[in-house]
């Protein structure tokens, strides 16, 4: 198993993201600066780290029981963040053979609960798993 297959994350999950993206955008205008969202992952790594964090924030609030609670950016966030999540559960494979599991199930309750009041979103997500 992998964590990202433990998400449940499918291979349409980039035209889904593509697909709400406008009305995401319409609602946190900082995800505008993605010009493609099936590439977040791309974007991410390469943009401002200013840039990223407006943009990850913005789909923190969509993804947060705080704020939007779609399940759609909650997915997003959570994909965005499945490097650095399966490069943990790497480290931790010695603990359980359920790890990836582990993973998975912290990661999308901090995704879905993601505090609002907090920036540094990636950084915060990853500390906090």
């Amino acid at each position: 198993m992998s964590v990202e297959t433990e998400l449940g994350l499918g291979s349409n999950l980039e035209s889904v993201i593509g697909a709400a993206w406008p009305a995401w955008t319409a609602l946190q205008p900082a995800l505008g600066r993605v010009e493609d969202p099936r590439r977040l992952r791309a974007w991410a790594k390469q943009a401002d780290p200013g840039d990223a964090d407006d943009v990850a924030y913005g789909l923190a609030w969509l993804a947060s029981t705080e704020g939007g609670h779609d399940r759609d950016a909650a997915r997003a966030l959570a994909w965005l963040l499945v490097p650095g999540a399966s490069y943990l559960a790497g480290k931790l494979r010695t603990l359980s053979v359920d790890i990836d599991h582990m993973v998975a199930a912290e990661l999308w309750i901090l995704v879905c609960t993601f505090p609002l009041h907090r920036r540094k979103v990636i950084r915060n997500l990853m500390w906090d798993l």
